[in-house]
């Protein structure tokens, strides 16, 4: 929640998820935060380091992704491109 909490306004929804107990988080570092919301099976990605989000996005790539929330330009470009 540290890194959620330096821009609470732009990751309400990440936070919103978190606090209703709706989150799986997948990944958590002090440089952001990976997590499925189970309500609307939403992925949401908020990292400070776009080799961060890479990895933790080709880590969980089996899950499918359907859905998903990206506050970086840069991993936007590399998910309509890999996946």
């Amino acid at each position: 929640m540290e890194f959620l909490n330096r821009n609470y306004i732009l990751y309400a929804g990440l936070i919103q998820s978190i606090n209703r107990g709706t989150a799986d988080i997948l990944e958590e570092s002090k440089q952001g935060i990976f997590l499925r919301d189970t309500v609307s099976d939403a992925f949401m990605l908020a990292t400070e380091n776009t080799e961060t989000g890479k990895h933790w996005l080709k880590t969980h790539e089996d899950l499918k992704y359907s859905l998903m929330l990206l506050f970086q330009n840069d991993l936007a470009y590399f998910v309509s491109k890999e996946f």
